[in-house]
């Protein structure tokens, strides 16, 4: 390859690009099962597995005597290898088991002997727990929304700027503030 790139630089990327191109064709449409959602694992596999392989395709990147090319398709490789690593089980990502948890709470008769047992706080307390549940569930979805925008980078900007807002700090601090200045002049 070092003798190819010397004579024709840009015939010899080329061919590296198609050889790429031709591998992660075949890494990410012949998976058994169907889904080629484990493709880009399968695909740095293929081209990096081993040491050996992964010290052949960084001098073949370095004969092409194009000094950023290395780097980026090192990149490469390492954002494919990580879309193959899963968290642990009891991750903080692992919704899974908190959705199991979720379910796996007391039925509505149980709650309403607890209910009965506690005079009524238990019932309180599972309301302020699905309120606050809902609330953190609209800011997931919030937050989906924003990260997921075309325009994510300059609403995330504008987020900053703004600083943190609080809607239910400010409704009992303008409720507080109203009470207090009606009191006032009242007087």
């Amino acid at each position: 390859m070092a003798r190819l790139a010397r004579e024709d630089s840009d015939g010899a990327a080329q061919l590296l690009r198609q050889r790429l191109a031709d591998q992660a064709d075949a890494s990410m449409t012949w998976l058994v099962g169907g889904e080629a959602q484990g493709g880009g694992a399968r695909f740095a596999k293929d081209i990096a597995g081993t040491d050996q392989q992964e010290r052949d395709l960084r001098a073949v990147m370095a004969a092409l005597q194009r000094p950023a090319a290395p780097q980026a398709v090192g990149d490469m490789i390492d954002v494919f290898r990580a879309t193959g690593t899963r968290k642990p089980q009891g991750s903080p990502t692992d919704f899974n088991a908190q959705y199991r948890a979720e379910v796996g709470g007391e039925t509505l008769p149980q709650q309403a002997l607890t209910a009965l047992r506690t005079g009524g706080r238990s019932l309180l307390a599972n309301a302020g727990n699905a309120t606050r549940r809902a609330y953190l569930g609209r800011n997931n979805a919030t937050l989906a929304d924003i990260l997921s925008a075309p325009s994510s980078v300059e609403r995330i900007r504008r987020l900053v700027e703004r600083g943190t807002e609080t809607p239910m700090a400010d409704a009992v601090l303008r409720s507080l503030l109203q009470q207090r200045g009606g009191g006032m002049g009242a007087r």
